[in-house]
């Protein structure tokens, strides 16, 4: 199959809910390399800590406003 066909064949199987978008099994069947799943892995990890990172600021940011005299 061509990497088009191998790509919609993991979309398919996402959007039907067999599989985990995040899944590294959903990468493998869309063809990328391992050199490939280990940058997104990583792209990932970096979109996870952001998100850990805004959510604590936000967090901080709440607390603050709570101690705050009116």
């Amino acid at each position: 199959p061509t990497v088009a066909q191998q790509t919609d064949a993991a979309v398919k199987l996402v959007q039907a809910g067999i599989l985990p978008a995040e899944g590294e099994v959903v990468l493998e069947l869309a063809g990328l390399s391992e050199d490939q799943r280990q940058r997104v892995a990583a792209v990932r990890r970096r979109a996870q800590g952001r998100q850990v990172l805004d959510r604590l600021t936000q967090l901080g940011a709440e607390d603050q406003a709570d101690e705050e005299p009116e």
